[in-house]
């Protein structure tokens, strides 16, 4: 959580330099409101830098609702074509090999109805399984999910959720599902051997 992660870090403003792991670069550009003196932001996937670039792209160069667009639905008319050229200009040659090639993955279309880009890539198919297929499986999950969206405040949130989500969702299908190494580095990114690192000095994680 970046919240948690300024609190920690008490950084002072032209100062601090920070390195960071990129990951979907969410982290690193929050932490950049904070005015630090330099971000050195790595990553083992190149990929991920490539996100981090597009994402500093498009906050320069699209107003709310056409970032909203493509962030937050994943997808935008025609966006090779209209806006990934106002975008590439912004890039890294790196940046913009990735790209190139897969600009399509916010075009918003696929014959099998993965039309954003947060079901493309293997972690994107687990997404789309999950919620498209998984989700409906199960009796009265998708309903409360889309009842806990929605819901007015917290404390209606709060209450949807441990009446109606919590038992549905971490049924023991779930349960195994997340005890399985492969699906870990699926939905976060965090390789056996990393995970294996961390437990030897932090203690076997449990959820």
């Amino acid at each position: 959580d970046p919240h948690i992660d300024k609190q920690a870090l008490e950084l002072e403003k032209d100062n601090d330099s920070i390195l960071i792991i990129t990951s979907a670069g969410c982290n690193v550009l929050s932490l950049a409101c904070e005015s630090p003196k330099h971000i050195y932001s790595i990553d083992k996937n190149p990929c991920q830098n490539a996100v981090l670039e597009l994402k500093i792209a498009a906050i320069r160069e699209l107003d709310y609702e056409h970032f909203w667009q493509m962030w937050g639905r994943g997808k935008m008319d025609n966006f090779t074509k209209t806006w990934y050229p106002l975008l590439r200009q912004h890039l890294s040659l790196s940046a913009r090999t990735f790209w190139d090639s897969h600009s399509h993955y916010f075009d918003g279309k696929h014959l099998l109805g993965r039309d954003s880009y947060y079901y493309k890539g293997p972690a994107g198919v687990l997404a789309w399984v999950t919620i498209k297929l998984f989700f409906r499986l199960i009796p009265g999950l998708n309903a409360a999910l889309q009842e806990l969206i929605h819901a007015p405040t917290l404390e209606i949130q709060r209450e949807i959720y441990f009446s109606k989500v919590q038992k549905r969702l971490f049924n023991p299908v779930v349960m195994w599902l997340f005890s399985s190494s492969s699906t870990l580095a699926l939905l976060n990114g965090v390789p056996e051997a990393q995970r294996k690192l961390l437990e030897e000095q932090a203690g076997t994680a449990t959820i």
